[in-house]
């Protein structure tokens, strides 16, 4: 029964202390207009029919930027693209 009465105590006190305090709020920023602003594409290259490589080359001469590749366990990658928003 001993080993019970701390324990107890402590939760009792968390409880009572948790109560007690304020709620927490986040920040809220204002927008910033003046932040990069991003377009953003994910594409399946390989159901293509073209190399791989010529792909991504024309995405990247068309001024798209190589963000990310993955996949999903499939044979075909994922490809992500990112450019500056007009």
């Amino acid at each position: 029964m001993k080993k019970l009465i701390v324990p107890t105590l402590c939760v009792l006190a968390g409880c009572a202390a948790g109560a007690a305090l304020t709620p927490v709020v986040t920040a809220q920023w204002p927008d910033n207009p003046a932040a990069q602003r991003w377009q953003q594409e994910c594409e399946d290259l390989s159901e293509r029919g073209t190399r791989l490589n010529d792909a991504v080359r024309a995405r990247g001469v068309a001024g798209w930027e190589l963000a990310t590749a993955y996949s999903n366990g499939t044979s075909n990658p994922t490809f992500c693209f990112k450019r500056p928003a007009p």
